[in-house]
């Protein structure tokens, strides 16, 4: 039976199993593994890689530091808001620099910065170059929505642009299943059919909408089935 406690709070969690290799990341996930491994890379390897919200860039960190692990490739993963932190580390630490560096919510970092303050991020473009670390910055926003100055833009605009996109429409199906399994739950297959028929593959839409299965199921106490005829009603 799909039952979900009634006092449960949903916490996601961030583990390699819950990354769908699906159609719209394939290629750039791939394209990482390139570039990492400076196979057919020209001049300094970097990407620059553009996923909507929730598109799974936390996911795609973790696949691809695993996929560095076998590859006896260190990584080191910041988030766009510590990049200040670390640009003041890696000017007073000589420990030895990891292979790659990875740096989520790279957004959270590029729009906050103003003309005129391009200091640090050049410093940290600059120490990758000469300490022969990739960097890979993963974004929500393109790069065209920063307030930066030509000293950011030309090195952003010098990096691989890659892109997360939606998923195929055979990969629906999975990506139902392991939204509900990171909330804690399990949808049976009769029920991951009839959400991905009337949803599609609009991730945002999708985790909305298991999202709202929870909180009904909190507050009608119905367990979570076509039989309770609480997926439809969430829709």
């Amino acid at each position: 039976m799909e039952q979900i406690s009634l006092n449960i709070i949903p916490k996601l969690q961030y583990t390699l199993g819950n990354f769908v290799l699906h159609e719209g990341v394939k290629d750039c996930f791939l394209s990482l593994q390139d570039i990492c491994s400076r196979k057919g890379t020209n001049g300094f390897p970097a990407a620059f890689v553009v996923a909507p919200e929730r598109f799974g860039k936390t996911h795609l960190s973790m696949a691809l530091t695993e996929w560095s692990a076998t590859q006896s490739l260190s990584v080191q993963v910041i988030t766009g808001l510590d990049i200040p932190a670390f640009c003041y580390e890696i000017d007073s630490n000589q420990a030895s620099p990891p292979n790659i560096l990875i740096v989520d919510d790279a957004q959270s970092y590029l729009l906050s910065v103003e003309p005129g303050g391009s200091g640090q991020f050049v410093s940290l473009f600059e120490w990758a170059k000469r300490s022969g670390v990739s960097i890979v910055l993963l974004s929500s926003n393109p790069y065209q929505d920063f307030p930066c100055d030509a000293h950011i833009m030309s090195r952003l605009k010098s990096m691989a642009q890659l892109e997360v996109k939606p998923p195929g429409e055979d990969d629906v199906a999975e990506i139902i299943s392991i939204l509900a399994k990171q909330r804690g739950f399990r949808l049976q297959p009769r029920s991951v059919e009839f959400i991905r028929r009337r949803l599609g593959r609009d991730l945002g839409s999708l985790e909305k909408y298991i999202d709202r299965l929870i909180h009904l199921a909190q507050v009608l106490g119905r367990s979570i089935s076509l039989k309770s005829g609480l997926i439809g009603d969430a829709l």
